[in-house]
């Protein structure tokens, strides 16, 4: 039974896996903080199969992995849809928000929280149920590359236009970040509010920030997908010309991605077989393993929303080097770290230098107790859910809030 105080919240999400945990493992972190909180979490998880994966729709779908929160599957064939006629598109849109209402009108839902609309259906699904069940909608983002996908990542249900209206007409409407916020506000043309990604509270456990170092060793750890905009290759010549001399210096590079063969042939050409180590993928617990172990983590990336293995580190007590790739720079100070220029081999050569001469000197403790401070979930969702309760408030009030942020 519903208590005082506690909203029945259902998460729409653009993209989730029941297969693979690591699919979308914010917004299943969301989820978990929210729910452990003492809110009723349903994430309403649709699944759109064609024609031709007809017999998969019969098919049960089994998680991988457990869920503390409510998981709703929707299911829907979608049959061959002529380009000509529009009608078709529209049919199929109308019932599945009908299949939709179905499902979801009996559970009489305080809040819609749409995460993220980079999806061709969902985004038009969480608004039109938000007007038939007159239920108020949240938006948070996390995609950064709307204007350079344009139309595409919409087609072929919604169009641009039809995406800004919903976002527009959204109760509430975050980003992960003020640099993120600018570009949200730029595309969609209204104002967003900033508030940071929930972190997994196994970051959160503290740990002895002296005796898990290696004393004879000096390790730098990168933690991304091993992808051009990562910045991974131009790490790995700063590296080379910045710690040629020093043999006990070394990098490992947790991730996966489409670059992975290239990353290590430079490797091999660089000569540093010896000094850098592709981990590849961790769970959570094995990734706090590596960053306790390391002295430094780094992103070289050239743009970033957010940062968020850039908090986990701080949560370590791990200083971080970073490139000022527009999330990061909201995150880094004198006293956890240091910032350099976006794919300047000279600027992350240099800096990579000053911050492994300066490591002693940074307060590791401090680093730690002030991420923990900062990005708590408990404290996330208590203030989330002062932004729920403005949801009932006149619009005003809430502008009045955009316009402070």
């Amino acid at each position: 039974m519903k208590q005082k105080n506690q909203y029945k919240v259902l998460v729409i999400p653009a993209w989730f896996n029941h297969q693979n945990k690591q699919d979308g493992i914010f917004i299943h972190q969301f989820c978990e903080s929210l729910q452990k909180n003492g809110h009723l979490v349903s994430l309403l998880y649709l699944q759109i199969f064609s024609i031709k994966q007809f017999w998969k729709y019969f098919k049960p779908i089994r998680f991988s992995y457990s869920n503390n929160f409510n998981v709703i599957i929707l299911k829907k064939i979608v049959y061959p849809l002529p380009k000509i006629l529009k009608s078709s598109v529209s049919f199929f849109k109308k019932s599945l928000v009908r299949k939709a209402i179905l499902v979801i009108e009996k559970e009489k839902f305080d809040i819609i929280h749409i995460q993220s609309v980079c999806n061709n259906i969902t985004p038009f699904l969480a608004y039109e149920i938000s007007k038939k069940l007159k239920i108020p909608f949240v938006v948070s983002e996390h995609y950064s590359s709307f204007k350079e996908a344009g139309s595409a990542i919409f087609y072929p249900y919604m169009d641009v236009n039809e995406v800004k209206k919903i976002v527009q007409n959204a109760n509430i409407r975050i980003g992960v970040s003020d640099y993120a916020c600018m570009k949200f506000e730029d595309f969609f043309e209204c104002k967003f509010l900033t508030f940071p990604n929930i972190v997994n509270e196994a970051f959160f456990k503290k740990a002895n920030l002296q005796n898990l170092k290696d004393n004879k060793n000096f390790h730098f750890l990168i933690i991304a997908a091993l992808e051009k905009h990562k910045g991974q290759s131009i790490l790995l010549k700063a590296f080379k010309k910045a710690f040629s001399h020093e043999p006990n210096i070394y990098l490992n590079i947790i991730g996966k991605g489409s670059d992975e063969a290239q990353l290590k042939n430079e490797v091999c050409e660089l000569n540093l077989l010896e000094r850098v180590k592709f981990i590849g993928s961790l769970s959570h617990e094995e990734i706090i393993n590596e960053i306790d172990r390391s002295n430094i983590i780094v992103s070289a990336s050239l743009y970033e929303t957010f940062g968020l293995t850039i908090v986990e580190g701080f949560l370590r007590g791990n200083p971080v080097l970073s490139t000022r790739s527009g999330g990061p720079n909201e995150l880094i100070n004198e006293t956890n770290g240091l910032l350099c220029n976006v794919n300047d081999l000279e600027d992350l050569t240099k800096t990579l230098k000053k911050i492994f001469e300066i490591y002693r000197h940074f307060d590791f403790t401090k680093i730690q107790e002030d991420a923990i401070k900062k990005f708590s979930p408990d404290t996330l969702i208590s203030n989330l859910v002062e932004l729920y309760a403005l949801t009932s408030k006149p619009k005003e009030l809430i502008q009045n809030l955009y316009e402070r942020n």
